[in-house]
């Protein structure tokens, strides 16, 4: 179904979805869909972390979340973002590891050391890994829809479905959840408002050498240069 690659590990399977593999996680995938309509985000969001715990993938964490797609530049901003969040979740694995076979504590099975902060799950940190802040709550909020408050009776949104390592049939049963209708991905090249790149600006710390509302291409490169360098220390 996926048969068009677009960039370096970025196939569509449609004008609406596609599948992101890495050559450095050969057994990890990542499959996104563009939705539009999306009523109740907050509420989806909150859906989304309870997918994985259905019956039968009891401690099958994370692997589903919502992005909102207008602080989105394109789906290598994705790839970049999900890239991060993998190479983060093996480091935080390793730690725990060492920690545990250091210290003898105890482990939850899912390479997390009991006693230590809740992991938010692979979905959740790439789009935490998305965006240009380092705070979390902020983050996750503004991106992620958690915690937000919205009139969850009049909020239509334009969301980013994120499913990892997923079969064509959960990510249709999870796409389900999300609702609203499949958009095209040249959402992302539409004209931004001047609203919105004051955000990218504000978010991504852009310089004006940077920001063309009529140059997506440079405001896009310059936002996933943020991306990939946003843990570099």
């Amino acid at each position: 179904m996926f048969n068009k690659e677009i960039s370096n590990g970025v196939t569509l399977g449609s004008e609406c979805t596609a599948k992101i593999l890495f050559s450095l996680h050969p057994e990890r995938s990542l499959q996104v869909a563009l939705l539009k309509d999306v009523v109740n985000p907050v509420g989806v969001a909150e859906a989304s972390a309870k997918f994985s715990h259905r019956e039968g993938l009891v401690g099958d964490t994370g692997r589903f979340a919502i992005i909102a797609a207008n602080r989105i530049m394109s789906l290598d901003h994705i790839s970049v973002a999900a890239n991060s969040a993998l190479f983060r979740e093996i480091g935080r694995k390793a730690r725990y590891r060492s920690q545990t076979s250091d210290t003898g504590t105890s482990n939850d099975g899912k390479g997390q050391a009991s006693g230590q902060k809740e992991w938010r799950g692979i979905a959740l940190d790439t789009v935490f890994a998305a965006a240009g802040s380092l705070n979390e709550t902020t983050v996750l909020k503004e991106y992620g829809f958690k915690g937000k408050d919205l009139d969850t009776t009049n909020s239509n949104s334009v969301v980013v479905a994120l499913c990892y390592d997923s079969s064509q049939a959960e990510m249709e049963e999870y796409l389900e959840i999300v609702g609203g209708t499949l958009t095209p991905f040249s959402y992302f090249k539409r004209k931004r408002t001047d609203i919105e790149i004051k955000d990218l600006i504000k978010a991504f710390k852009l310089s004006p050498q940077e920001v063309d509302a009529n140059n997506h291409k440079l405001m896009e490169m310059a936002v996933i240069n943020r991306v990939a360098t946003k843990f570099v220390t």
